[in-house]
């Protein structure tokens, strides 16, 4: 997240323009606010990207977020179904369609979820920050941080490796004439895949043979994300990460585009210490025909 700043006119005025719905429909999740002249004056927001905003509420441990990423309101429709959140995914509350809303002509979605903290910063703490001005340098206490940061670049790493391999399906998948032949002929092709791809192939890096069928291309490019996704759960750090990714594989759900900026820190129950964790799923490419043409409920 960035330092706090001003909230973005649009972002005041979908609030302001929906407040008694939003208000319905949240309760005590709605962003901190203050009345003034018959106007809702939002707190500022936490941090903004090219999609939207979030902002934080009076309820602990829960940000709202204004956005008009509709790959992430189907997603976060679809995941909600399954009544389950895997440790390495950021919690949804709750999320809603916008009616007669827009921003760059894409629709405008409200939604509530964890907060997460170090959203982007997985490769940013390295052992110089470990070490105050003035202090000895210990030299186990130095290593230790090396070797945590080590740890942290090679989830980047994996997330790099998937992502690479997701786009070859996304592409064939999403962008295909008929999504719903190419999932199913992807589906048919999982066998296939399971033959050709293993450990050996993927960590030679990123190999799509050109003269395949598309079909084959994004059957190849699932398998490998499977792979790359079981071999994170081994690992230190990304090891929920990596756990999420396979969950949702498990249930036909392909998260093509988390990257450095979509991972930060989540608290879980069980753990001394936040966990690093997805904080936005990015573009999500249904595997399974049951989540072609997913109804985000309205506001």
């Amino acid at each position: 997240m960035t330092d706090a700043q001003p909230n973005p006119p649009w972002v005041d005025r979908v609030l302001n323009a929906n407040w008694p719905g939003i208000m319905a429909r949240f309760g005590d999740m709605v962003p901190v606010y203050e009345q003034r002249r018959g106007k809702i004056r939002p707190q500022k927001e936490l941090g903004c990207g090219h999609y939207g905003c979030v902002l934080p509420t009076a309820h602990p441990g829960i940000v709202f977020k204004v956005t008009s990423d509709a790959t992430e309101a189907a997603f976060v429709t679809a995941a909600s179904s399954l009544k389950e959140w895997p440790e390495g995914m950021v919690r949804y509350y709750g999320i809603y369609q916008v009616p007669d809303e827009s921003y760059r002509r894409r629709p405008v979605y409200v939604l509530t979820r964890q907060e997460a903290e170090d959203v982007g910063n997985l490769l940013a703490i390295r052992e110089s920050e470990y070490v105050q001005e003035g202090e000895s340098r210990d030299s186990k206490r130095v290593r230790a941080a090396e070797q945590d940061w080590f740890l942290r670049e090679r989830v980047f790493k994996r997330l790099k490796q998937f992502k690479d391999y997701a786009a070859f399906a996304r592409d064939r998948i999403v962008k295909s004439t008929n999504p719903r032949r190419a999932i199913e002929e992807t589906e048919a092709l999982q066998a296939w895949a399971e033959d050709v791809v293993d450990w050996d192939e993927v960590s030679r890096g990123l190999i799509i043979y050109p003269h395949h069928s598309a079909a084959r291309i994004a059957a190849y490019a699932v398998r490998a994300c499977h792979i790359l996704a079981e071999e994170m759960t081994n690992e230190d750090v990304g090891y929920l990460i990596g756990g999420a990714l396979s969950f949702y594989l498990d249930q036909g759900m392909l998260l093509a585009d988390v990257h450095l900026n979509n991972v930060g820190r989540i608290k879980l129950e069980d753990h001394i210490r936040p966990v690093w964790a997805i904080t936005d799923p990015g573009h999500m490419v249904p595997l399974d025909v049951q989540w072609l043409d997913l109804a985000v409920p309205v506001l």
